[in-house]
């Protein structure tokens, strides 16, 4: 009896090993916090995201929102887009351009400061030509055209750009609603501290 109590805590130690060894090779030893793991879920069950105002976007980033998202704060401006804030006219001698994409342009696992669009901004403003530029970024994971056209429509033109750049990816094709819904619904909340990330090896969903 005593050596099968003793097999079970082996086990027991060996499973824990295994599992803190799989977080931290994944996300670092911020992965034993729980406020920093429970942030690598998807935007759908995070509580990022809201139904769009406008029907054909589907789904838009709440706005004022300051979380960690993938392990790097994140947040939002008065009108729901992960940048600064930007006044709807568009001041004198600047050149504005806008930025519609997914994930890589909303800057999922990054700081704002190290997108591609912010170190845009920052190198057209440094290079001397009189004007002032301002790159707005109205990127959102897992966009497809359906939202990136729509956002274009009923968000990007208020801003009055003077350049709009739409990043693809391989996926952004398939990213489509066939059918939108009537009402977008948020998946579950997700606290993938609470899960078994060893398992991921073998879980193929």
């Amino acid at each position: 009896m005593r050596l099968s109590i003793n097999v079970l805590w082996l086990l027991l130690f060996v499973f824990l090993a295994t599992e803190i060894s799989f977080r931290i090779y994944l996300y670092g030893v911020a992965a034993l916090s729980p406020w920093h793991m429970n942030s690598y879920t998807e935007i759908h069950d995070y509580g990022l995201v809201k139904p769009a105002i406008e029907h054909e976007i589907v789904y838009e980033l709440r706005p004022n929102i300051n979380p960690l998202y993938k392990g790097k704060p994140f947040r939002t401006n008065s009108v729901g887009i992960r940048d600064q804030e930007y006044a709807l006219a568009k001041p004198a001698s600047t050149f504005r351009i806008a930025v519609l994409g997914s994930s890589w342009e909303m800057g999922s696992g990054v700081t704002i400061e190290d997108t591609w669009h912010t170190q845009l901004e920052d190198i057209l403003n440094h290079q001397g030509d009189g004007r002032h530029y301002e790159v707005l970024n109205f990127g959102v994971d897992q966009y497809g055209f359906g939202e990136i056209i729509a956002t274009l429509e009923h968000k990007v033109h208020t801003y009055s750009p003077d350049l709009v750049l739409v990043a693809f990816t391989y996926f952004t094709p398939v990213l489509l609603w066939s059918d939108p819904p009537e009402v977008y619904k948020a998946y579950p909340r997700r606290n993938p501290f609470f899960e078994l990330h060893s398992l991921r090896v073998v879980d193929k969903r």
